[in-house]
């Protein structure tokens, strides 16, 4: 604490201001001996009481400064004044300290004016200055969207903003109950738990106790009107130089829409979340990893379902990279995600990752920011699909090579007459050279088949068995399927 304000302090007391009047006084009479006696100077014998009297009127006030005056009387007529003692033996001596008297008590009285003035213009300093901050507190309150209330230590409102009126449903801020205790006549409050809450454990009886709280949420409904809504408090006590608590500020804000709407996104996750795990294909979000130079060079596995797992055999993905978890994972894989990363176009594809020994149908597209470089996959693992189409394959291969160096003249159709295959006997037997028949009609090569063998084979190709003989016009057996 600055010196200043610990003089001051001590001067508050009644005992402490009296007591510098004679302390002052002494010491301004030891001065003057010291002076006299030890200096030899010729001094008046009133001399230094006049600056001790104006010092204690001016940091003591009057009365103090009246009892230094009376002091310095009795120093100068016993001490100074001759004969020693009470006695004044020169007339013009009691003058002189009849006016030395008189002039003490109008130091003070001039002292005791000018310390009220000091004490006039200090107190309208603070006036100004408690209405300088009053309006600024005003222009704060109604700029601001939250209800702020500052109330006193009974619990009376003495200052709040429109958005107070707002919030608590009054029509506007002159219609607003101005005191604690009416509340609960029409407003019900609970605690985020939904049970109801006593009027001992709303905000402001919390802040007065000396409670401080950030984000405390409140049920509210209003009993007159149904109105129902819920509202974020933070509050704590005001409290004096001294550290009493006199008073609380408290803000209040609405989050109804916002605790709807994270209501509903926790509903929205929890039935992504249902789908995401149900989800036969296997899904994943991907953080493309690119080089100083910009290629595609791994990338990290930021959300994974449960069926990822199962379509690639791969544990604890998520934050790990692709290179990490499978070293030998084929280039061309980070080549179509950086590019979906990069453009955001999207890409459907099957390849093989050799490195899984696994083959895939992919749907791939851009998420987020492009600055994220994130990618979403779903992929299924057709390896089965696969083995087995390249079996059939492997398989018609063999039968095309069977029948076309079968010995009898042999040909096999689709669904439309169309060749798959002919041996080298059904070219050579009708004629057709060394052509390429497959893809070929059967009927474009035999125009003149009448439509009534054209109907005749669809009842055949429509049956799991069965045999249709058909002749040239000159009598002659074409063939039999």
């Amino acid at each position: 604490m600055p010196m200043r304000d610990i003089f001051k302090a001590v001067l508050d007391r009644p005992f402490a201001r009296y007591a510098t009047a004679v302390v002052v006084v002494a010491a301004s009479f030891l001065l003057r001996y010291a002076l006299v006696q030890g200096l030899g100077l010729a001094m008046p014998p009133f001399a230094t009481f006049y600056p001790a009297i104006l010092l204690v009127a001016f940091l003591a006030g009057l009365w103090p400064g009246l009892l230094a005056t009376a002091l310095a009387v009795l120093a100068a007529d016993y001490l100074i004044l001759p004969p020693f003692g009470f006695a004044i033996a020169d007339f013009s001596d009691v003058i002189a300290l009849v006016l030395f008297a008189t002039m003490g008590v109008l130091i003070c009285l001039l002292a005791e004016g000018y310390r009220r003035s000091l004490l006039s213009i200090a107190a309208y300093k603070v006036e100004q200055a408690l209405w300088v901050s009053n309006e600024k507190l005003d222009v704060a309150l109604a700029s601001m969207t939250d209800a702020v209330f500052i109330s006193d230590a009974k619990g009376q409102f003495i200052q709040f903003n429109d958005a107070f009126a707002t919030f608590h449903k009054f029509a506007n801020k002159s219609t607003c109950a101005k005191t604690l205790a009416e509340y609960p006549e029409f407003l019900e409050v609970s605690m985020a738990d939904g049970q109801l809450a006593p009027l001992e454990m709303w905000a402001v009886p919390r802040a007065l106790r000396g409670e401080t709280a950030a984000n405390e949420e409140y049920h509210l409904r209003r009993k007159d009107t149904g109105e129902t809504w819920i509202g974020s408090y933070s509050f704590g006590p005001v409290r004096d130089h001294e550290g009493a608590i006199i008073g609380s500020v408290v803000v209040g804000r609405d989050i109804t829409e916002q605790k709807r709407a994270e209501e509903a996104l926790r509903k929205s996750e929890t039935l992504y979340h249902g789908l995401f795990n149900s989800m036969n294909d296997g899904f994943c979000i991907i953080e493309m990893i690119f080089d100083s130079a910009g290629k595609p060079a791994d990338y990290r596995f930021l959300e994974i379902n449960a069926a990822f797992e199962k379509q690639t055999g791969m544990h604890d993905a998520v934050g790990k990279r692709m290179r990490e978890l499978a070293p030998t994972h084929e280039e061309h894989w980070f080549e179509i995600y950086g590019k979906i990363a990069l453009t955001g176009e999207p890409a459907h594809f099957l390849n093989e990752a050799k490195a899984l020994n696994c083959y895939y149908e992919v749907s791939a597209y851009r998420v987020g920011k492009p600055e994220l470089r994130q990618v979403a996959i779903v992929f299924n693992d057709i390896s089965v699909r696969m083995h087995t189409e390249e079996a059939l394959k492997r398989s018609m291969e063999q039968l095309q090579i069977f029948v076309e160096h079968a010995p009898a003249a042999l040909a096999m159709f689709d669904l439309d007459m169309r060749y798959i295959c002919a041996s080298r006997r059904w070219s050579a037997d009708y004629g057709l050279g060394d052509r390429d028949l497959r893809g070929v009609s059967h009927y474009d090569i035999f125009p003149e088949i009448p439509e009534r063998w054209k109907e005749a084979l669809k009842v055949v190709t429509r049956k799991t068995a069965g045999a249709c003989r058909f002749k040239r016009r000159c009598g002659v057996r074409v063939g039999q399927l």
